[in-house]
Formats: structure tokens, sequence, C-alpha cells
């Protein structure tokens, strides 16, 4: 018995120090992730596969803050993790669709919602809770792109129109000598249905046609454009900052000339699949995603916009070619063309939130 008290007679002090230690390893944790501060950003794959990363990336540089690491905890999400004079900040960069991002911020699971198209009537309403979301305060157009539609490099076929577009992801048109190009098979590729790039699509060149059940589908444009580039029978559709190694083709509508997705046609926005790329907020964001959002919206954020590949909304005065009317060409002689329209509100007359934006610019 006494062997036995002996040899346990230490294991009391050495168990409490061990859970003294165990205590003070998990409180020093805590006091650590209580001192770092989280942004989240989710939505549009469109938005944050480049944009989103390069925006957080170039923000920490104005701040003077270091970026001490960049990772990837899953397929399209990034991690940046910034060392700042307030403690560590980390921004999560979730993107997997602009449906999603909608869903975490209406859910309070991120400050800020990227998306590829506008906000939607029922999403206002199922997020009435954070605000109204069309309002100046929590839209914020961040850039422009042109929904492109794109092929092989080597295909022939320089342009199209939005009806023959129409037809072909409709499964109308299955055969590229229907469209003027060599004869074979049209091997479609496209968007998931989480995409705003694909609710677009489908809003601007569907209407109500359903995609063919034969598109390979995809939550990653940069993969639908790397398949496109890949084989001569292809066609896809991304954003501009997306085409990658594929060809861009011009599209028009009926009684227009082809127009491509220039940075004039887009900026503009007279390109026919022009679009416009959001950051969503509540009504009262924390202080760093406010800060994000204004630097993404002032001079330094949307360099980085046009570094990325995307559309800025700096206003240019840019050299045009001599219009072919007569009239009109007396008219503007001498002038330059801005590079941009003022827009109003659908069915509305009052400027859009763009446009009051331009008008400070």
């Amino acid at each position: 018995m006494r062997s036995r008290t002996t040899s346990r007679a230490p294991a009391g002090p050495v168990r409490l120090a061990s859970l003294a230690l165990a205590a003070m390893t998990l409180a020093g944790t805590s006091l650590v992730a209580a001192q770092s501060t989280r942004v989240c950003l989710s939505g549009s794959n469109t938005v944050g596969q480049k944009l989103a990363p390069a925006l957080v990336k170039a923000w920490a540089q104005q701040q003077g803050w270091e970026l001490q690491s960049q990772t990837q905890p899953a397929l399209d999400e990034n991690r940046l993790t910034l060392s700042t004079d307030r403690g560590p900040v980390v921004v999560d960069v979730l993107a997997h669709g602009t449906s999603t991002g909608f869903a975490a911020l209406r859910d309070g699971d991120c400050d800020v919602w990227m998306a590829s198209r506008a906000v939607k009537s029922d999403e206002i309403e199922a997020a009435r809770l954070l605000g109204p979301l069309y309002e100046q305060g929590q839209e914020h157009v961040i850039a422009l792109d042109g929904l492109a539609v794109i092929v092989h490099p080597r295909n022939p076929i320089t342009a199209l129109t939005v009806e023959q577009v129409r037809n072909v992801f409709a499964g109308r048109v299955r055969d590229w000598s229907q469209l003027g190009g060599a004869p074979g098979p049209i091997a479609l590729h496209a968007r998931d249905d989480r995409s705003g790039t694909f609710d677009t699509f489908k809003s601007l060149v569907l209407g109500d046609a359903a995609l063919s059940g034969a598109a390979a589908r995809y939550e990653s444009t940069e993969q639908l454009a790397a398949a496109v580039a890949a084989d001569p029978r292809a066609i896809g559709f991304v954003g501009l900052a997306g085409v990658g190694g594929a060809k861009a083709l011009a599209l028009s509508e009926r009684g227009t000339k082809p127009m491509a997705p220039t940075p004039l046609s887009v900026a503009t926005e007279d390109y026919v699949l022009s679009r416009r790329l959001f950051f969503y907020s509540a009504g009262r964001p924390r202080a760093e995603a406010k800060a994000l959002i204004d630097f993404a919206l002032g001079p330094s954020g949307q360099a980085v916009v046009s570094q990325v590949g995307f559309v800025p909304q700096d206003i240019r005065a840019l050299a045009q070619p001599a219009p072919a009317d007569a009239n009109y060409r007396e008219l503007v002689a001498g002038a330059r063309r801005l590079s941009l329209n003022f827009r109003f509100g659908e069915g509305a007359a009052v400027l859009d939130n763009k446009a009051v934006e331009d008008i400070e610019r």
C-alpha cells in the first residue's frame, strides 16, 4: 500500500501542472482568435476567382499591411491573412457562384456578396432585414464586364447574332455548317446553375429557351475557357477577363452591326452582352468590409479592375471614327467620346446607382 501511495503522490501536482499548461495554451489560442478579424466575401466565381483576391491584396498594400499568407482551403476558395497594426485580419474569398453569396449575406455568414448580376426582386424581399439591397449604399458596381461567347482560336467564324447563339445553346442548331463554318458537331460548354454568369446568359440570350441537356457544365470560368480553347468543335460563354486562350466572337442583334466585347463597347454598355459586376453589403457593414468596398470603388481599386482584365469605371475621353451619317458627323465634329453612358433605373425616371457614382467621378 505504501509503495502505491509513494508512486501516486507526485501524480496530482504533475497532472495539475499539465492541466494548467493546457489551459494556458487554449487561452492563448482563444486570445489570438479573439484578436484576429475575419472578413468574408462570398459569391460569383467571375468576381472571386481573380478580381476579389487582387483587390484585397492591393487594399492591404495601401494600408501598409503585410500579406502573411494566401492559401486555398478548397476549390475556388482563397484565404488571405494580413498582418496589421491592430492584429491579424483574415479575408476569406469563397467563389462558388452568385446565388451562394446571396444566401451567405442573407444568413449573416459573409460581409460582402460578390455578384455578376443585379439583385433580384425575390432576393430583395428575402433579405429585407439587411436593408434595401438595390439602394446606392448597399449596391456597389465595382466593374464592367462583357459576356463573351468564345470558340476555339482556329474556328473561322468571327461573328454571330444573338439569335444564332440562342439556337446553338438551346440545341436547335447542332452543326457548325449551319452557321457557315466547317461541318462538324457543336460541343456546348456552359456555367452551372448557381452562376451569375449563367443567369446573365439566360436573361440576355436564352430568354424562354432552355439550355440544351448536352451542354457540359462548369463551376469554374477558367476550366470552361480552357476546355473551349482545347476543342475546335467547342463554344462557350465567360466573362471578358476569362477568355484566356479562346477567341471571343463579335455579336449583333437584328438590324445592328456585329460588335466585339472591347473595353470601350463594354464601358459604354453598348456591347449587346455588357453587364455589371457588384458587391452587395448590409446597410451598416463592418468597418473592414466598408473600407474594402470603398477601396474597390476608388481610383486604386479601379486600376486593379483594369489589371485583372475587366473594364474600370474611370472616365476617359476617346477618339472615335467619324460617324457614317453626315448630319451626325457635323454635330460631333471635333468631339471625343466619353467612356460612359448615363442610364436610368429600369422603368424609373431617376438615374441608376452607377450613374450617380459616375456624376461624382
